[in-house]
């Protein structure tokens, strides 16, 4: 029988009591993962169980219907999709980026993704925001934009040098790295037994070019991350380090 993360509660358990405590019904919560009301009712009931892939839908599903703070770009995303009638699942396949990827920004998981999501998701939805939107909290001053990015979207990770944090589902960071290629280097993590859903699923970076400068913040990163920094602590890639 599946599992919450609380390991006293059953999924269905879990599922049931938090659609009743934040008055989500099974039809909006049918809309918003792309699972049937059918398939959610015997989930809850405990008629059959649930795959790892559908409750990790659920629970993005469950993210954007709860969020409380929206994020500019997430916000305006979802405000035209369901202008336009468009399911989440339709707009990530027209967009051609996974749909953990959009669900994390529209619930604000990733603030401010990079140009080239941004670029796809307008292009899909047939439009470009109207002003502009940018996080501006997300400024480093001196070094440039903290952008957002899915691991798993390797296509749209940049080929340029910085720092790179990744976070796990509940948006604690798991690993600080750098690299004169970020791109290179988070492909070589898809090949780490850690590189999975839900230990890693968002990642942040930022464009540092000098490579003292680079290894400094980085080194300060994970020093005041501590144990925060679970993979960095006990599982450190030094033989990905840049050469």
């Amino acid at each position: 029988m599946a599992r919450s993360k609380n390991s006293t509660e059953t999924f269905g358990g879990w599922l049931k009591r938090t659609l009743e405590t934040n008055g989500i019904s099974k039809s909006s919560l049918a809309e918003e993962s792309g699972i049937s009301s059918t398939s959610i009712g015997n989930i809850i009931e405990e008629k059959h169980r649930a795959r790892p892939a559908t409750q990790d839908s659920i629970r993005a599903a469950i993210q954007v219907l709860t969020t409380q703070s929206s994020v500019a770009f997430g916000q305006w995303v979802r405000d035209v999709r369901l202008k336009k009638k468009i399911s989440v699942q339709e707009l990530a396949a027209k967009a051609k980026i996974s749909l953990p990827a959009l669900y994390n920004i529209e619930n604000g998981k990733t603030q401010n993704p990079n140009a080239k999501t941004r670029e796809k998701i307008e292009s899909a939805l047939g439009q470009s925001p109207s002003i502009e939107i940018q996080s501006r909290v997300d400024d480093v001053v001196g070094l440039g934009q903290l952008e957002g990015f899915d691991p798993y979207e390797t296509n749209l990770i940049p080929d340029t040098p910085g720092v790179y944090v990744l976070y796990d589902v509940s948006e604690r960071p798991i690993y600080v790295g750098r690299s004169k290629n970020i791109n290179k280097r988070i492909k070589q993590h898809h090949t780490a037994f850690w590189f999975k859903r839900p230990i890693i699923s968002t990642g942040s970076y930022i464009i540092i070019k000098d490579n003292t400068l680079r290894n400094q913040i980085e080194e300060i990163l994970i020093k005041f991350l501590k144990s925060n920094a679970v993979i960095n602590k006990v599982y450190v890639d030094r033989d990905l380090e840049d050469n």
